[in-house]
């Protein structure tokens, strides 16, 4: 399956890092439960995304 059979506006892919350096794809979806639990930390998860992001472009 690719994402282009999806046939809703709104896709998202759900990817990890493998201890070997290897992507995965871990879920692929439609985009209706995407998103942070309600009782999430948004401004912890943003922030620790960003910095873990900055980290592989300074690095």
């Amino acid at each position: 399956m690719t994402a282009g059979n999806i046939t809703t506006a709104l896709r998202f892919i759900k990817g990890a890092k493998k201890k070997n350096g290897d992507w995965i794809i871990m879920e692929l979806g439609d985009g209706q439960v995407a998103g942070l639990p309600d009782n999430a930390d948004r401004s912890d998860f943003y922030k620790t995304l960003k910095d873990n992001m900055l980290q592989q472009f300074i690095y």
